[in-house]
């Protein structure tokens, strides 16, 4: 995995999500993918959390940021690019700055990124992910929070913070039709 993020191997899928009532396009999701040369293709679920523990997440997170930047100024009109930020990114990346030097170098308008944070970022990092989160909030990039109900869910940091989306676990909804 290291070999990997210094020598370029890892590559981005784009998850698009959709406006249902115009049934276009609004944003994709930047996902880091990882294919070894040997092992094939490693799940995301398998290398993410190897590269929060290896320490390597913030160079991850930098490169997507980057690149998902780029990506997107090349989109027509207006869709948007989301990009996950791990817990460790608060305090192992200035994040800021890196969102800031990706926006410059691609030209993409800070309206057209979002940044998705998971509860656990919250809750690990209180006080840094919110002075981070709100300073880029008034600079204009979009924050979700992600996989909600799958942590503590307190409803008490959805309005401490400026989130402007919402991304509610499958796990938490999945009998919503019969219960």
């Amino acid at each position: 995995l290291r070999q990997a993020v210094e020598d370029g191997g890892l590559t981005l899928a784009f998850q698009p999500l959709l406006d249902i009532r115009s049934r276009r396009i609004v944003s994709c999701e930047a996902l880091a993918r990882w294919t070894h040369p040997e092992l094939g293709t490693i799940a995301p679920a398998t290398f993410i959390p190897l590269a929060e523990e290896m320490g390597l997440i913030s160079s991850i997170t930098a490169w997507v940021v980057q690149n998902a930047a780029r990506e997107c100024s090349q989109w027509a009109g207006s869709v948007g690019v989301g990009v996950n930020v791990s817990a460790r990114d608060f305090r192992g990346l200035d994040l800021p700055r890196v969102i800031d030097m990706a926006l410059e170098q691609a030209g993409l308008p800070p309206e057209r990124l979002e940044i998705e944070v998971t509860e656990t970022a919250v809750i690990e990092e209180r006080e840094l992910a919110n002075s981070v989160l709100k300073g880029l909030a008034e600079r204009g990039v979009s924050i979700a929070l992600d996989d909600f109900g799958t942590g503590y869910s307190s409803l008490s940091y959805l309005s401490a913070l400026p989130f402007t989306k919402l991304k509610i676990d499958g796990s938490f909804v999945a009998d919503i039709g019969h219960n």
